[in-house]
């Protein structure tokens, strides 16, 4: 008889766990968030004169005169009197715009008007576009200004035919079209 043996190796397996470094863990350092600037009934805040010629500001709060007498001049109103003008959400003080709230914390925690800002042309760009008398680009800037920087850029045009700056029948022709005046007419007469 012959016998066959079966012979089974036993392997055994072990199992090994590999620990994985724990990551550390890094510690949070929250950042404070900036702090909104608590405005106080009286500070004064500094406003520029977006119109060419007199502006008188009544404060709504205060019944104070604030006059400006020229494009450009700067003035202090105080907080609530100009505070009192932006959330009405339609004085022409502001949302004309006849003049400029130039503390810009301010003007970022009100979007209405931080939507506003950011549509202005500067007026220096304003000027150079007619100067240049590049209708094309005026076009441009008037499909987004705001009403009182349109009547500020009528203003200007009547400023240089008086002061004898533009004097081009064919770029006032074409201003005229675009912003709706008759300053050919006005040409004219001077000429």
């Amino acid at each position: 008889m012959t016998a066959t043996t079966n012979s089974r190796k036993k392997t055994s397996t072990k199992s090994t766990s590999v620990k994985e470094p724990t990551p550390k863990k890094e510690a949070v350092v929250e950042t404070p968030s900036p702090v909104k600037r608590k405005y106080e009934k009286d500070d004064m805040i500094p406003v520029k004169s977006l119109f060419e010629g007199e502006v008188i500001l009544v404060g709504r709060r205060t019944k104070q005169d604030y006059h400006m007498t020229e494009l450009g001049e700067v003035i202090e109103v105080e907080y609530q009197d100009i505070n009192a003008e932006i959330i009405s959400g339609q004085s022409p003080y502001i949302y004309t715009p006849l003049i400029l709230v130039m503390d810009e914390e301010l003007v970022s925690a009100k979007p209405k008007l931080k939507a506003l800002y950011e549509s202005l042309v500067p007026i220096e760009d304003i000027h150079r576009v007619i100067e240049d008398g590049d209708i094309d680009e005026l076009r441009e800037m008037v499909k987004h200004m705001p009403k009182g920087q349109i009547d500020l850029t009528k203003n200007i045009v009547a400023s240089k035919i008086a002061e004898g700056q533009l004097g081009n029948m064919r770029i006032v022709k074409n201003i005229d079209r675009l912003l709706g005046t008759d300053f050919a007419t006005q040409l004219e007469m001077i000429a």
